[in-house]
């Protein structure tokens, strides 16, 4: 199930996290951390573009501002395109969030 190379720390929150929350753990993922918010917004644009298939996004908040517009533009582009887009977010975080932006998906 592991591989050799974990070390003992990340055995453990892998065990912690499948008996905590049943959640299977798979191999073949990337995760990176971003101390920048910027750098985090480019990469998450540049996915976005990357997109050929699909999109699904899950956001607690997109604020009506200059990067929420971006990455509404970014997503609704994509969608011209014919990738399937879906996007969820908790809409009570989000009361000034015009909708009309989600009917350009």
């Amino acid at each position: 199930m592991f591989e050799e190379s974990y070390n003992h720390y990340v055995k453990q929150l892998i065990n912690f996290n499948i008996n905590l929350s049943q959640s299977p753990f798979t191999n073949d993922n990337k995760v990176e951390i971003f101390t920048y918010t910027q750098d985090k917004y480019d990469s998450l644009l540049r996915d976005i573009e990357g997109a050929e298939t699909s999109i699904h996004m899950l956001y607690f908040i997109i604020k009506n501002d200059k990067i929420g517009t971006k990455i509404i533009n970014a997503l609704a582009k994509k969608a011209k395109q014919g990738v399937v887009v879906r996007v969820l977010f908790d809409h009570g975080q989000n009361l000034f969030f015009r909708i009309e932006h989600l009917k350009l998906l």
